[in-house]
C-alpha cells in the first residue's frame, strides 16, 4: 500500500482517512488540511457517547466518525474519561463482559476488533529501535489481533496489555496527531507542491544510479524469452496458461490458473497476468515461491494498487479501468517484497522480518536520523516503516523504481538499500525448502511481548 508519511502523516494514515478528507493524488497521500476543522466544541457528543457506552451500547463510539481530527481528538477522550468514571478500560470490560456470560465470543472478538482498528497507532519512533522496545512491541501484538482477532480465543485477547498500549502508544500518538495538524495546516499546499515534484526525482542520475537492475530481454521464440538481470541469465517461457522461469539451477513455475482461481471474469484475469509478465525474472521467482494465490478487486482506499496479506500469503490486485499496465509493475514488485520479507522472519511469526532484524534497524535508525530537520514533504512513503522501507527497496532493486519513495532512499537511505540487496541475495542462495514458509502461519499469541 502507498501512502507518505512522517510524524502527522503517519498518525493521519493510520486512521484511514475517507475521501472527504482525503485527495487522490500522491497515491492517496495528500490531504487536505483546509476540510479539518479543529477547533468545534465536542463536549456534548462525548457526553453522549460515554452514557451509551455506560450502557453497553458500544456501537455508540464504533459508530464515532474517528478517521479525522476532530473524531480521533474525541475517541482519546472518551476512552481516557470511560476509564476514569469506571475505573477499567473498554478493552477489558469486553472481557469482563465475556467471561461473566453477558457477551458471546463473537461479540468479544467483534468488540476488540472494532476498538484496536480505532486505536491501531504506531509508536512515534518509524523503526523499532531494540529488542526492549515494548511500544513497538504492543503495536505489532495489536495488529496480529485486528488481522485475525476471530481466530483467537478468550485467553489470547486477556494477554494483551491494552492499558500499556493505550497509555504509551496511542495517547501520545493521538496528541502528536492533533498537534501537527494545528502546526501543518497552513503548509499543505507547499508541501502538496513540493511532495509531487518529487515523484518524478530522476533516479537513474541519483547517488544510488549504480545500484538500478540492468536488464534486457531477448526473444528467442514466439513463446520463449532470455532475460539478462544484473548480469545473470533466466529462460522465461509462456507455455499455456503457465509461466516457467529457469535458472542455472533450478525450474519454477507460475500456474495462472491456480493462481488466480478467485478471478471472477477473464478479462481482469488476463490483465492480471499482462501485469505480472512485466516482472523481471527474479521477482517471477519470488512470486512463485512466495504467493499463494492472487485476488483481484477494483475497489479500494485513493492510490492503492495492491495489498499483500502474510497470513493467508495472498496478494491483492487494485484494477483501475484508467492505469496502464506498466505502471503496476513497481507496485506490485513492492508487495511481493513484503513476502519475501516475510520469509525472513527466523522464527515464523506473522510479520516481517525487517521489524525485529537488528542489524537492519540500526542502519535503518542512524540514516533515519538525517530527516529530523529536513522538508517533510522529502521523508516519502518508505520512512513509514521498517516493513516499508524493506518493500521499497526491494522495488528499487527489481525493477529501477520504488513505489514512491526514489527521492529518500537515493539521497538518505544508500546503506539501508545495500543491505536489503545483501539478503535478498543471501536468501536467492538457500535451498528452496528453507527460503519460504510453504503457506503455514501461526496465529497463537502468547503474551503481548513477541520476540
Amino acid at each position: 500500500m502507498i501512502k507518505i508519511n512522517k510524524d502527522f502523516w503517519t498518525k493521519i494514515n493510520n486512521s484511514n482517512l475517507t475521501q472527504n478528507v482525503k485527495q487522490d493524488k500522491l497515491n492517496g497521500s495528500v490531504f487536505d488540511y483546509q476540510s479539518l476543522n479543529i477547533d468545534q466544541d465536542p463536549s456534548q457528543q462525548r457526553e453522549n457517547i460515554i452514557k451509551e457506552l455506560e450502557k453497553g451500547n458500544y456501537s455508540a463510539l464504533f459508530n464515532l466518525n474517528w478517521h479525522n481530527v476532530e473524531g480521533t481528538a474525541d475517541m482519546l477522550y472518551i476512552l481516557q474519561e470511560y476509564k476514569n468514571r469506571n475505573g477499567v478500560s473498554l478493552y477489558n470490560k469486553f472481557l469482563q463482559d465475556y467471561n461473566n456470560g453477558i457477551a458471546t465470543e463473537s461479540e468479544l472478538q467483534n468488540n476488540i476488533k472494532n476498538l484496536l482498528e480505532m486505536t491501531h497507532f504506531k509508536p512515534d519512533k518509524k523503526f523499532k529501535a531494540n529488542d526492549n522496545d515494548k511500544a513497538w512491541d504492543a503495536y505489532w501484538v495489536c495488529a496480529d489481533i485486528i488481522r485475525h482477532g476471530y481466530d483467537l480465543n478468550f485467553e489470547d485477547h486477556t494477554n494483551f496489555d491494552f492499558d500499556f498500549y493505550f497509555d504509551n502508544v496511542v495517547t501520545p500518538g493521538v496528541n502528536k496527531f492533533i498537534e501537527d495538524a494545528i502546526n501543518n495546516k497552513k503548509k499543505a499546499e507547499e508541501y502538496k507542491k513540493k511532495a509531487i515534484e518529487l515523484l518524478d526525482y530522476d533516479v537513474k542520475n541519483s547517488p544510488i544510479k549504480d545500484k538500478l537492475p540492468q536488464i534486457t530481454n531477448e526473444k528467442t521464440e514466439a513463446n520463449t524469452t532470455i532475460q539478462t538481470f544484473n548480469g545473470k541469465k533466466y529462460t522465461i517461457i509462456e507455455q499455456n496458461d503457465k509461466l516457467i522461469v529457469k535458472d542455472d539451477n533450478n525450474e519454477y513455475e507460475i500456474d495462472f490458473e491456480k493462481l488466480l482461481v478467485n478471478a471472477e471474469n477473464e478479462n481482469d484475469k488476463e490483465r492480471v497476468k499482462e501485469i505480472i509478465k512485466t516482472l523481471s525474472a527474479p521477482v517471477l521467482i519470488d512470486l512463485s515461491l512466495e504467493i499463494d494465490s492472487i485476488n483481484i478487486t477494483h475497489k479500494s482506499k485513493e492510490g492503492v494498487r495492491g495489498e499483500y496479506d502474510n497470513i493467508n500469503n495472498t496478494l491483492t490486485i487494485v484494477l483501475k479501468d484508467d492505469e496502464p499496465i506498466e505502471n503496476y509493475t513497481k507496485f506490485i514488485a513492492h508487495e511481493i517484497g513484503h513476502a519475501v520479507d516475510a520469509s525472513l522472519k527466523e522464527n515464523g511469526y506473522n510479520n516481517f522480518n525487517s521489524a525485529f532484524n537488528k542489524e537492519f534497524l540500526q542502519i535503518a535508525n542512524r540514516e533515519l536520523e538525517q530527516l529530523k530537520n529536513k522538508p517533510l514533504w522529502e521523508s516519502q512513503y518508505a520512512t513509514y516503516g521498517p516493513e516499508e522501507m524493506f518493500a521499497e527497496c526491494y522495488a528499487l532493486l527489481m525493477t529501477g523504481s520504488s513505489g514512491c519513495s526514489n527521492f529518500v532512499i537515493a539521497n538518505y537511505f544508500p546503506e539501508t538499500l545495500e543491505y536489503v540487496e545483501r539478503i535478498i541475495e543471501e536468501q536467492r542462495s538457500l535451498p528452496i525448502e528453507e527460503r519460504c514458509y510453504g503457506g503455514e502461519r501461526s496465529i497463537k499469541i502468547d503474551s503481548w511481548r513477541i520476540d
